[in-house]
């Protein structure tokens, strides 16, 4: 196993620990981490593979690995949106080299037509990752001393589902949006400078989705 620091021999714990710490103190070790601990192709379905390059076929500006590369590194990075990606692609050699990035890169709209194009095909991609993981926490099990407090860990359900966010009109930021307009001209009418809109708006968003109690 790898070891983040140059300094101390770390255990699976600990190296967990560290890795959440790397996106913001230091991001380009992490991608160099990332660069030679993780590959992509790996993971990719062939299916996959097949569809991306069915349409226009191998002649594509960008590789599907270098495609899926920058949505991983949009994720790790909380990067909001696809334009502040993109800003990011232009500023960062370190990231442009990460997604094998090496004459041009690719403007917001092909980044914002792949993710809606290949939506399922994402899906079954991050699908089999889980396989993987599952496959690696079980491997890390077996190495594990009897009595150690971590032992049959890898067997547990994760039930916090906060991370979870289904597709439903409440979810929707228009929704949002449209409830504090109605609360601004509620507090036009009743003319209360303490009132406050946005305050209101949220207390009043439904506790659960209309289409299923258990979305919350």
């Amino acid at each position: 196993m790898f070891c983040l620091s140059d300094f101390k021999q770390l255990n699976f714990s600990d190296q967990l620990s560290e890795l959440n710490t790397l996106s913001y103190q230091h991001p380009v070790k992490l991608l160099k981490l990332l660069e030679e601990n993780f590959d992509i192709n790996a993971f990719i379905p062939k299916s996959f593979t097949d569809r991306y390059y069915s349409e226009l076929g191998r002649d594509r500006n960008f590789s599907l690995a270098s495609v899926l590369s920058l949505l991983i590194v949009m994720h790790i990075f909380k990067i909001p949106t696809t334009s502040l990606l993109c800003i990011f692609l232009a500023l960062s050699s370190d990231i442009r080299k990460f997604c094998e990035l090496d004459r041009q890169i690719p403007d917001e709209t092909f980044i914002s037509r792949f993710k809606t194009t290949f939506e399922k095909q994402i899906e079954e991609l991050f699908n089999s990752m889980t396989l993987k993981i599952i496959q690696i926490c079980d491997d890390i099990d077996e190495n594990l001393l009897k009595n150690s407090p971590n032992k049959g860990l890898n067997s547990m359900l994760i039930y916090d589902t906060s991370g979870l966010k289904p597709k439903v009109k409440e979810n929707n930021p228009k929704t949002l949006v449209s409830e504090i307009n109605k609360q601004k001209a509620f507090a036009k009418v009743i003319n209360n400078k303490d009132f406050n809109p946005y305050a209101a708006a949220y207390k009043n968003m439904p506790k659960f989705a209309h289409r299923s109690f258990r979305l919350k």
